[in-house]
């Protein structure tokens, strides 16, 4: 009886490599949107222009948005894009967390 459960767990073990290294363990992952992700998150995204920006100064009430809103009146941006933007030119600075009286380059589109 003991033969019989050790061979069992034996081929029980012998399945599950067969099977791991066959199918994979995380089989639903795709490798390449794994590797695309990564180089993502280690390129630091830049806007299309760059180049273009204003610079302003926060005054009190004022949010990323608002301020992006007053520069580009007749844009209809994504607000991911603009936020996203906004970091490109302002490494280092969280946009929920600007402060009044501090100057900023804010996307001109």
């Amino acid at each position: 009886m003991k033969k019989l459960i050790v061979y069992g767990f034996i081929a029980l073990i012998g399945w599950t490599c067969f099977y791991d290294l066959t199918n994979g363990a995380l089989h639903f992952l795709n490798i390449d949107e794994i590797k695309a992700a990564k180089a993502e998150n280690t390129t630091p995204s830049k806007p299309k222009q760059t180049s273009h920006y204003k610079k302003v100064t926060v005054a009190s009430g004022d949010t990323v948005l608002s301020i992006m809103e007053s520069i580009n009146p007749h844009q209809d941006e994504n607000i991911t894009k603009m936020i996203n933007d906004f970091q490109a030119l302002n490494p280092h600075v969280d946009p929920n967390a600007i402060k009044i009286g501090q100057t900023y380059r804010f996307p001109v589109y």
